[in-house]
């Protein structure tokens, strides 16, 4: 049996309830092009996310002036800056880019984060790759985030990934963080 090559993630599943006539066509369109299933859904996801328009609006605080000279941004784009294996690296970039998004244990996280002061950044961090485009608005919606939020290290939110993470799963639990948090 061939292994997973070791720089691919893996896979997630997503059940999903669909009407059967969309479930028929999707049958059919697959054996049509002769692809299974989920290649189906993943190109038809990533056609609708290609196409679909990103209201800049919509980024950060809201509080991007002039938003014209950041037009033809779709969701596939933001999707692609926010995304990484990396868990810390992926709730900073949608906390900078989508805040609106973030899940009530993502703001958790960021809230816990944002009382340790060990975990504070010396200089403004850059959470986004570069050469990935739109490096401007990456700047400006950055700059937007840090006048509002401290912002964090991220090697040092590597480092006490387990440790906040344990921390809230506590506090969601009991309705208060632990009495003692160790972090490194």
């Amino acid at each position: 049996m061939a292994k997973q090559a070791p720089n691919r993630a893996k896979a997630e599943t997503l059940s999903l309830r669909i009407s059967p006539n969309l479930k028929f066509g999707l049958e059919l369109l697959s054996r049509m092009e002769e692809r299974s299933l989920t290649t189906e859904v993943e190109k038809a996801l990533g056609e609708l996310f290609d196409r679909t328009p990103v209201d800049v609006g919509y980024l950060g605080a809201g509080t991007i002036e002039n938003k014209a000279r950041f037009e033809n941004l779709c969701f596939f784009e933001l999707m692609t800056f926010i995304y990484s294996i990396d868990a810390p690296t992926r709730l900073m970039r949608t906390a900078v880019l989508l805040p609106r998004t973030l899940t009530q244990r993502e703001i958790a996280l960021l809230d816990l984060a944002a009382d340790q002061p060990q975990l504070f950044a010396e200089d403004v961090p850059n959470y986004f790759s570069l050469n990935i485009g739109h490096e401007d608005l990456l700047i400006e919606v950055m700059e937007d985030y840090c006048s509002f939020n401290q912002p964090l290290d991220l090697k040092a939110l590597r480092r006490n990934w387990q440790a906040l993470n344990d921390a809230v799963d506590y506090a969601l639990d009991n309705g208060r963080y632990p009495e003692k948090i160790m972090l490194v």
